[in-house]
């Protein structure tokens, strides 16, 4: 089923509050002020964890990926995120990749 424009608005929004309230979170967590994006703050939180994890948005583009993510997948992290000149990768990238 399509989503409706509403339906898109809510995502995008959705993800930007995740990045608001990451950075809150990670900046209580560490004592610091709000002085970092949001996706730098939920890099930090996302090496925390031992869990592969990678953050895409509702077009698929992949924004932020743990060290797990990418040891698991093969991918290098400039090569999922555009870092080395490229274009950022897009989730369903990497499955037809994988097939």
């Amino acid at each position: 089923m399509p989503l409706s424009f509403e339906d898109e608005v809510f995502l995008e929004k959705s993800f930007q509050r995740t990045l608001i309230v990451s950075r809150q979170l990670a900046c209580s967590h560490l004592g610091t002020q709000l002085t970092s994006s949001g996706l730098q703050e939920l890099e930090k939180l996302i090496s925390y964890s031992g869990t592969p994890t990678a953050v895409w948005r509702r077009t698929g583009e992949i924004c932020v990926v743990g060290d797990e993510f990418v040891k698991l997948t093969g991918w290098s992290r400039a090569d999922l995120l555009g870092s080395n000149g490229g274009k950022r990768k897009f989730w369903f990238e990497l499955l037809d990749r994988a097939s």
